[in-house]
């Protein structure tokens, strides 16, 4: 798809155009996911109603009549359920199914796709973590800018360029990985000195302990400082 006439490419209103555009179409297809996996849900709570691994079918859009048990008695396994998802990125279809450095939640999308049966368990004990502690992206930026610009780098430069306050300069750095290969991105925000936000590490954190431990910012917190409970 073309610019509307009058846009040159790179520029912020070329940049605000595109986002406007892709933002539309990932909403009617997450309609259109909602839809289905809504109508997935109220079918495997009909037939399994107390099935202890409908949530993980829920999640992943697997209809539970379809699936043949490989358990004893012909119970339906976790493996199971994760063989009837279509692929490994369907396994992670409650999140982003694209992955890399530029995916919403990169760190998530990487598990399901490359831990995929570890990421199920977690998301049976407890939501994922989100790249930010409000939301895969910030309510706002520091700069002004849309905080959806931020999708335009590498996930470990978006801590920085969130905090940045000036607006030319968050441009600049969009500028920077405009056309960058994506298994270059991540080494060349490091070398940029974009990645040294403590967000960085803090994501990383979450992600671990949500595949160890399967909890919650919360659930952690107060595990951690039982006694500051109310």
């Amino acid at each position: 798809m073309g610019l509307p006439g009058g846009m040159r490419s790179g520029s912020p209103e070329a940049l605000a155009w595109a986002l406007r555009e892709s933002e539309a179409a990932r909403e009617v297809g997450e309609v259109r996911a909602a839809r289905t996996s809504k109508a997935v849900a109220a079918r495997n709570a009909e037939a399994f109603p107390k099935f202890f691994l409908r949530k993980v079918a829920d999640q992943l859009g697997v209809d539970l009549t379809t699936v043949k048990g490989s358990g004893s008695g012909g119970m339906i396994m976790l493996g199971d359920i994760q063989a009837a998802a279509p692929t490994a990125a369907a396994v992670g279809q409650i999140h982003e199914r694209s992955t890399g450095p530029f995916a919403r939640n990169p760190l998530v999308a990487a598990a399901y796709r490359d831990r995929p049966g570890e990421a199920v368990q977690a998301a049976s004990r407890g939501p994922a973590p989100t790249m930010f502690t409000g939301g895969d992206l910030p309510a706002f930026t520091a700069s002004g800018v849309d905080p959806r610009v931020l999708l335009q780098v590498p996930w470990n430069a978006r801590y920085d360029v969130a905090a940045e306050t000036s607006a030319a300069k968050v441009f600049q750095v969009v500028e920077e990985f405009n056309g960058c290969p994506p298994d270059e991105a991540e080494a060349m925000a490091s070398t940029l000195g974009l990645d040294r936000n403590k967000g960085v590490d803090a994501y990383k954190a979450r992600v671990r302990d949500w595949l160890v431990y399967g909890l919650t910012d919360t659930q952690l917190y107060d595990a951690m400082f039982p006694e500051r409970q109310p």
